[in-house]
C-alpha cells in the first residue's frame, strides 16, 4: 500500500516543507558549521526530485528518511576531523572580528614580532600577517594584493592558521 498521495515532487515539497525543515533543524543541532536549514532544504529538493525520477510512486517515509540520511552525510563532511579545523576557522571568521581591530598598534607590532621570531614563515605568510594586522585588510583585498589564486590562498591561509595556533598554544 502506498502512503504517498502526491503526484509529483512539487506536491510533496509543498505539503511536507515544515516536516523537512524540522528534520534539517534536528540534524543541524548545535554544530558550529556555516549551514542553515535553507541550505539543507535546497539539498532536499534535489533528493526528492531525484527519487521521483527514479520511482513511480515512492513512499513518503522513504523520501523523508533519504533526506535525513543526506543531511547527516553533509553535516558529517563539515564535522569530520579532516575538515573541522578549516570549518571552525570559517565559522569564527564570520563572527565579528573586533579583537584585532580594537587592539592598539603596539599590540599588533608585538604579535607580529613574536610570530616572526618564533615561527617559520615564508614571505607570503609574512605579507599576509602584516597586511592583516597593520593595514587591517580583509582576505579578498590581501588575495588581490598578493596576486594569489583562491586555491593557493586558502591552502596558505590554513597552513598559516595552524602555525599561529601551534604558536599560541605551546
Amino acid at each position: 500500500m502506498n502512503n504517498n498521495p502526491h503526484k509529483n515532487y512539487k506536491d510533496f515539497l509543498f505539503n511536507n516543507k515544515n516536516h523537512i525543515y524540522k528534520i534539517a533543524n534536528k540534524c543541524l543541532g548545535t554544530y558550529p558549521i556555516p549551514l542553515t536549514c535553507d541550505d539543507l532544504y535546497s539539498e532536499a529538493i534535489y533528493i526528492i526530485h531525484k527519487i521521483y525520477k527514479e520511482q513511480e510512486c515512492p513512499q513518503a517515509s522513504y523520501i523523508l528518511k533519504a533526506c535525513e540520511f543526506r543531511f547527516k552525510n553533509i553535516i558529517r563532511q563539515y564535522t569530520s576531523k579532516k575538515n573541522s579545523f578549516n570549518n571552525n576557522i570559517n565559522y569564527f571568521q564570520n563572527i565579528e572580528q573586533t579583537d584585532v581591530k580594537d587592539e592598539s598598534k603596539s599590540e599588533n607590532n608585538w604579535l607580529y614580532t613574536e610570530l616572526l621570531l618564533n615561527t617559520e614563515l615564508n614571505s607570503t605568510e609574512k605579507q599576509f600577517i602584516y597586511n592583516k594586522l597593520h593595514n587591517e585588510l580583509n582576505n579578498l583585498e590581501i588575495m588581490k594584493l598578493l596576486n594569489l589564486n583562491p586555491y593557493f590562498f586558502n591552502k596558505m591561509q590554513t597552513a598559516l592558521y595552524k602555525k599561529i595556533n601551534d604558536f599560541l598554544y605551546l
